[in-house]
């Protein structure tokens, strides 16, 4: 688990080491957050600390994790 996890790093960080983001980088990261969030929502699950350290790039192939 550790081994995946070292393959992860934070938006924010992701930002300050790349730069600012496109807007259709934007776009995607946001399609994402609001697609995950809308599906724990339906399990009547709520996020309660939704922040740029708490959401995950995986840096190998900029996805969400």
């Amino acid at each position: 688990i550790s081994l995946f996890y070292d393959l992860l790093i934070p938006i924010k960080d992701y930002i300050k080491k790349k730069g600012p983001l496109s807007l259709s980088d934007v776009y995607k990261y946001a399609l994402h957050v609001s697609s995950a969030m809308a599906y724990i929502h339906s399990l009547y699950i709520v996020h309660r600390d939704l922040k740029c350290d708490n959401l995950l790039v995986c840096h190998l192939n900029n996805k969400f994790c």
